[in-house]
């Protein structure tokens, strides 16, 4: 009987320190995902300020030159 429980503890143990393996490294599959996510969403929040500030030079660019042409025709 002590040598059953002596097994089923050894196994218990062996399996326990699978477990928390895994968690592990769900742990750091989680984290890496999150980062990505974070990544991801700074990527797009910069593309979109520099898609507005390209905007913005456009239409400044647009007011500067037709205020030169109304400039030059006088």
């Amino acid at each position: 009987m002590t040598e059953q429980f002596t097994h089923h503890t050894v196994l218990l143990d062996k399996h326990l320190d699978s477990l928390e393996r895994d968690a592990h490294n769900l742990q750091r599959l989680l984290q890496d995902d999150r980062m990505t996510a974070h990544m991801d969403h700074i990527k797009a929040q910069n593309g979109s300020d520099i898609k507005r500030a390209i905007n913005a030079l456009t239409a400044q660019a647009d007011v500067l030159s037709k205020i030169s042409s109304k400039l030059y025709e006088k």
